[in-house]
């Protein structure tokens, strides 16, 4: 049996000393033997991209894509008006969002509650008369229905959306400076009644009645604001919820997005209702 040298001179054979050669031939090794640069993950701009701009879910009918400000120039509430919308701040969200085209209607309500507890009755007209508890009780058993997720939306992604969001004109109103054109308010509503949604001027984004026609209930509380920059801002500290959009039988002043109002979570107003926000799976392949 021929016996194997084990003191080969590995420098007579590689030109240099042994120990680089063997990292040598081991870095060839490895580098033969691995497969093709894992592909990274998407980034989240990336993933919104294939977001379709509307998404009809038959059930509670048209959800619109509100883009978010990637930028970091969207700027919330106001230094002017009241106290409760002041501080002036900047708000940024950490991904785009899907909310209603309407109020929701009591036609989609009854669709899923059977009842129907508003005061003023149509299925075309928003419903009115349901408290925040109840509210939840419905988007309960419309995610279980459809596999979606729906929620209320928080204040600042409501008024986001309702101030045209990455297309806003900068308007006083939601989609316009004329407030009968986009909103059912006091003056232009003597009768003290909610309209059919969507009969007035949609904003720049496509959502109709968020200036006038009901009041809209929001998801987190009411606290104070600061001036401090906020990324997905949602109160949890305050003792009621925050309510936007104005009232059909108020003046024009509760009618501009940036005021705020309050109910508690058993308040049932004839003229508060409100208006679903849909999360978008991060997965873009699970739309629509």
């Amino acid at each position: 049996m021929k016996l194997i040298n084990k003191n080969i001179n590995l420098k007579k054979i590689f030109g240099f000393n042994s120990g680089a050669a063997l990292v040598a031939v081991l870095c060839s090794a490895l580098c033969s033997c691995s497969g093709p640069e894992p592909t990274p993950d998407p980034t989240q701009d990336e993933i919104e991209k294939k977001w379709p701009s509307v998404i009809d879910t038959k059930v509670v009918g048209k959800m619109i894509k509100v883009q978010r400000d990637t930028l970091g120039n969207y700027v919330m509430g106001t230094d002017e008006g009241s106290y409760e919308s002041a501080p002036a701040h900047k708000v940024t969200f950490s991904k785009s969002f899907y909310i209603a085209e309407f109020e929701l209607t009591q036609a989609e309500w009854t669709a899923i509650m059977t009842t129907n507890p508003s005061e003023m009755i149509g299925d075309s007209l928003p419903v009115e008369r349901v408290s925040y508890s109840i509210i939840y009780e419905f988007i309960n058993k419309l995610n279980e229905q459809t596999g979606r997720t729906f929620r209320l939306p928080t204040e600042a992604e409501w008024e986001y959306a309702a101030r045209g969001g990455f297309y806003s004109n900068g308007t006083k109103y939601s989609g316009s400076d004329n407030l009968d054109e986009v909103g059912w308010y006091i003056v232009n509503n003597p009768e003290e009644l909610s309209h059919k949604v969507g009969t007035k001027a949609p904003n720049e984004i496509g959502l109709y009645d968020m200036s006038g026609n009901v009041a809209e209930l929001c998801s987190d509380k009411n606290a104070p604001y600061t001036a401090d920059p906020q990324i997905d801002p949602a109160s949890k500290t305050g003792s009621k919820y925050n309510v936007r959009g104005g009232w059909f039988d108020q003046d024009a002043e509760y009618c501009d997005p940036k005021v705020r109002a309050t109910a508690s979570s058993t308040d049932n107003f004839y003229n508060m209702g409100f208006r679903l926000l849909m999360e978008a799976p991060l997965d873009s392949d699970l739309l629509p």
